[in-house]
């Protein structure tokens, strides 16, 4: 074993002195975590923004990200192709829901779903504040997911202060305007979609879903059911379904 091991090593070494293609690298690092093989893509989602990614096929809705991704101490936003946002970190999970509904943190998993997953290199978020958000009520799993990040991580999506509060939108920041701590700082992240399709399939089905998650909040909230118009019309806003091409 140790002397096919060493094989596949020169083997694999010789591969990416000679030009092998991303696939390749990834299996080398493979053959001794035991972990799913990835490709590194890159796609154009919209104009001037293009975004490399890991991309690692499972026939599965769900996925633990220890057996999948990598063990890690690291913070993952997670944002499914079903239209939900969520955080893992330190094998504690975090899901917001539309007002009317609970949060849920569960201290002792990392399971995740089939999408996009935004692996962040940061210390890991702070399990005491995460659970501070269980049983309460938040506007929508984004921005649950915006606050906890906020409070637990001390880290903002798009940029200091910003609070979002759809996946969809959550997403589009992420990629036009990285990750930061809360002086203003880039923070390092990795991208990865793990499912059967691809990063510009799980973003349009996640758009898909966007509209739906926003009437859903605004008649939870019963801001359109009381006839508050203006007040709906704005949560509908800052959610995105009336979203500009830049905020």
């Amino acid at each position: 074993m140790k002397a096919l091991r060493k094989y596949l090593s020169i083997a694999m070494a010789a591969t990416l002195l000679t030009g092998g293609n991303a696939h390749a690298i990834s299996a080398c690092e493979n053959i001794f975590s035991d972990l799913p093989e990835f490709e590194i893509k890159t796609t154009k989602l919209e104009e001037n923004m293009e975004v490399t990614y890991r991309r690692i096929f499972i026939d599965k809705r769900e996925f633990k990200a220890n057996k999948v991704i990598g063990e890690s101490s690291d913070i993952y936003v997670g944002l499914a192709e079903f239209g939900h946002a969520y955080l893992v970190s330190n094998h504690a999970r975090l899901d917001g829901d539309i007002i009317g509904r609970k949060a849920a943190f569960n201290g002792g998993t990392d399971l995740m779903e089939s999408g996009i997953v935004i692996r962040i290199k940061a210390p890991p978020a702070k399990k005491d504040i995460l659970k501070e958000y269980d049983g309460t009520h938040g506007i929508s799993c984004g921005q649950v997911a915006c606050s906890a990040l906020r409070r637990a991580g001390e880290l903002y999506i798009g940029g200091p202060r910003s609070t979002l509060y759809s996946p969809y939108e959550m997403a589009r920041a992420i990629f036009k305007y990285g990750i930061r701590d809360s002086e203003g700082n880039q923070v390092p992240y990795e991208v990865y979609y793990v499912g059967k399709a691809n990063l510009q399939g799980a973003m349009n089905r996640i758009q898909e879903n966007n509209e739906r998650l926003t009437k859903e909040v605004a008649v939870a909230g019963g801001m359109i059911a009381l006839g508050t118009a203006t007040i709906g019309a704005t949560l509908l806003f800052v959610m995105g379904a009336f979203t500009p091409d830049d905020q």
